[in-house]
């Protein structure tokens, strides 16, 4: 079922695991929820962001349609997402 006059959605802060969050969050706690996002968003004919999540993007690059850094130059940083430039996604 198509949501209707979106396209894509970016979700924000993928990466509770590394971070104080009070549960005891893994990488592997973290990817299968985030792929779960994916699918579902998926599962509704939008197109999915990955919002940084750095460490996660080899593991989740099947998962997600493009990347988006919002300050890879400040943190030196845009090598990190030439996994999805490889890919041809943006």
């Amino acid at each position: 079922m198509p949501v209707e006059g979106f396209d894509a959605v970016d979700f924000d802060n993928v990466d509770g695991y590394t971070n104080d969050t009070g549960f005891p969050l893994t990488y592997a706690d973290q990817l299968e929820f985030n792929a779960g996002l994916a699918n579902a968003a998926h599962d509704h004919g939008l197109s999915v962001a990955l919002k940084n999540g750095l460490d996660q993007i080899v593991d989740l690059l099947p998962y997600f349609d493009f990347e988006i850094n919002e300050q890879c130059q400040q943190y030196q940083e845009c090598d990190l997402l030439l996994p999805f430039v490889q890919a041809g996604r943006p």
